[in-house]
């Protein structure tokens, strides 16, 4: 992950309430799964192993993040474990397609987060 990416989402991570935690762990992901995409490109093992460990620990931290008092934490665990399993085949497939697959995935989850915590906020306000 590039210094100037670290940098923006450390100061993004101190200024973030628990809620945007969640969102930023997602970029933190998608920071690390350009890097398992670049080690491809390059054929750098060891970039690759460093890489695949860095995206699997963001996805390890989305999955302690779930709350399932809610039911999409019920949901959201399975899709986070999927994509673990995804990168650990990178390791021996060598095959970018499969990091893309997990991306497509990701990427459609943020917003999913996004309307959950938008719905907690109006419940709460209604309270």
């Amino acid at each position: 992950m590039k210094n100037e990416l670290k940098q923006e989402l450390t100061r993004r991570l101190c200024a973030c309430n628990n809620g945007g935690l969640v969102l930023v762990m997602y970029d933190i992901y998608f920071g690390f799964s350009d890097d398992v995409k670049n080690a491809l490109v390059s054929e750098d093992r060891e970039a690759l192993r460093k890489g695949v460990s860095d995206v699997q620990a963001a996805l390890d931290e989305l999955m302690g993040a779930l709350d399932f008092k809610y039911p999409l934490a019920g949901q959201l665990y399975p899709l986070y474990s999927y994509c673990k399993r995804l990168f650990s085949t990178v390791l021996y497939s060598l095959d970018v397609s499969v990091v893309d697959e997990a991306d497509v995935i990701m990427k459609k989850l943020p917003m999913t987060n996004r309307l959950r915590l938008w719905t907690m906020r109006r419940r709460s306000m209604r309270a």
